[in-house]
């Protein structure tokens, strides 16, 4: 192999329709210019480094069965998902005398304490390599993104016991604002405009959230008690309907309705279904978002992460988001992506990984 390949793709906010996305009703996933690197480049051994969780490069072979494996046990439990989707990606290019280097990073999705935000790393990373291994395997290929869109969704929902909906998955492959729903037989996506006169700031809670954890919650409840759950996931459908329509029609005054009216649906569902979807935390910057005039609600499963707050009057908003750092929360620099996954390859004239990532002895 004589070819750098640089992948990248952008991770997400959900705007509207977390948990109802999961019963087959849209949701509303902004991409963000936090992007997840891989670099594929020629190199002495098979290596990966997986930034920011380890900074030095680990081992791997192929087997006689082509088959992902680290040189070293204890690999498995520093990067196990990495190993996962290694496997499950397939045959990779390579021969005894072409060896190549693994870059990926994340850091993007972190804090500057290492708290991860909530932004869908590990969908980012999985189509990533995946557009990475599909471009080694077929160079000059057009990347299908409605077909890998599919495979993806199912790939990485095998890879988190089952979990989740895919809309980060979405987010990664197109970018820009876009309605996502699962049907029976496949995955559906739309382009959307963002209002232009609504203006949108993103807030860190402070800490990270366990999204399987509250899935998990969630699947218990809709078993212990399944009219109740039905009633809050019809409702939430609802209001992801309405707000779908409110984005498609350029309607400012509804899209704001509609993210309001969701963060309180979302605060009622987790006080029936036992799951602390809103914090004490949420419900005092909620509080102040009410006093603002400002739309608030928690972007993804809640109980941490980050949450969006929006409005169409700049001067409120500008007052709230001064408000919210009083309080002691800080504000994240989160900018839409356009652009969703992006391929970059380059001819090699010598082996070894290109200047700026990171190239230390593997172990």
């Amino acid at each position: 192999m004589n070819q750098i390949i640089e992948t990248s793709t952008p991770g997400k906010a959900l705007i509207l329709g977390e948990y109802a996305v999961l019963e087959g009703y849209p949701a509303i996933v902004q991409g963000l210019t936090r992007r997840a690197r891989v670099q594929l480049a020629p190199a002495d051994s098979h290596t990966i480094t997986a930034l920011p969780l380890l900074d030095q490069p680990l081992s791997f072979y192929f087997d006689d069965n082509q088959q992902f494996q680290w040189r070293q046990a204890d690999h498995q439990q520093r990067l196990p998902f990495i190993a996962l989707l290694m496997r499950a990606l397939g045959e990779w290019e390579h021969t005894p005398k072409h060896s190549w280097s693994l870059t990926l990073d994340t850091r993007d999705f972190f804090s500057g304490d290492g708290d991860k935000l909530g932004l869908g790393s590990s969908a980012a990373l999985t189509v990533a390599l995946a557009a990475t291994w599909y471009r080694q395997r077929n160079p000059g290929q057009t990347f299908d993104q409605q077909r890998w869109l599919s495979l993806l969704v199912k790939l990485h929902q095998q890879l988190q016991d089952g979990r989740g909906s895919g809309a980060d998955v979405a987010a990664s492959i197109y970018g820009g604002l876009i309605e996502y729903r699962i049907t029976d037989n496949d995955c559906v996506v739309q382009q959307l405009q963002w209002p232009a006169s609504i203006e949108c700031i993103w807030i860190w809670i402070g800490h990270s959230a366990s999204t399987s954890e509250f899935l998990g919650r969630m699947s218990d409840f809709k078993l212990h008690n399944p009219t109740q759950y039905a009633r809050h996931m019809a409702y939430l459908g609802e209001l992801s309907l309405t707000g779908v329509k409110a984005f498609a029609n350029g309607s400012a005054g509804d899209c704001l309705q509609s993210i309001a009216d969701y963060g309180q649906a979302m605060q009622a569902l987790g006080e029936v279904a036992d799951a602390q979807i809103y914090t004490d935390d949420h419900r005092r910057l909620a509080q102040l978002a009410r006093q603002y005039g400002v739309a608030f609600k928690p972007s993804g499963a809640g109980g941490g992460d980050i949450a969006m707050a929006a409005a169409a009057d700049t001067n409120q908003l500008a007052q709230f988001a001064n408000q919210v750092q009083v309080a002691g929360y800080g504000l994240l620099e989160l900018a839409p992506a356009e652009q969703g996954v992006e391929i970059n390859s380059s001819r090699s004239s010598a082996t070894g990984i290109s200047s700026g990532f990171v190239s230390k002895k593997p172990i």
